[in-house]
């Protein structure tokens, strides 16, 4: 003899019922439509907009994100970069101290003109000499570059 009763089941199926019952009067949160964010919103070609239908302003306004696009990157923005160098002087005064120091970059002749902070000065007695440098590049126009040396062997 177990100690179950059929009546044990019986309820247990009536209770069953019941919450299923309960559950259908009570709304889902998955039965509501979540609206899409500026955020998850695809970009759209010219023909597509919000409501289905291609314009003029969309257009425009596509034209004008392709066009940003392929142009090219925006001033000033910066690089780090790790080379090995050469370092020389770039101006001198007219006592002949040097007051400005360059690096050409071994590999591809690249040369930077270093920013005159604490690290440049302390290599203005390492002129003429290979070092390894870390440091960002800086670049101030298309053709204007500048490197702010951060470490250096």
């Amino acid at each position: 003899m177990s100690g179950f009763d059929d009546d044990d089941f019986a309820d247990d199926k009536m209770d069953a019922e019941e919450s299923e019952e309960s559950a259908k009067d009570e709304p889902s949160p998955f039965d509501e439509e979540v609206p899409r964010s500026k955020k998850a919103k695809k970009s759209l070609g010219p023909d597509e907009d919000d409501d289905g239908e291609g314009g003029d302003e969309d257009y425009a306004e596509y034209e004008e994100k392709k066009e940003k696009s392929k142009q090219g990157p925006v001033y000033p923005y910066s690089k780090f970069v790790r080379f090995t160098g050469k370092i020389s002087p770039l101006t001198r005064d007219e006592k002949g101290v040097v007051t400005q120091i360059k690096i050409e970059n071994i590999d591809d002749k690249k040369v930077y003109p270093i920013e005159m902070n604490d690290n440049a000065k302390k290599l203005t007695r390492s002129l003429f000499q290979e070092i390894y440098i870390t440091g960002e590049v800086i670049y101030k126009s298309e053709k204007e570059t500048i490197l702010l040396i951060k470490s250096y062997l």
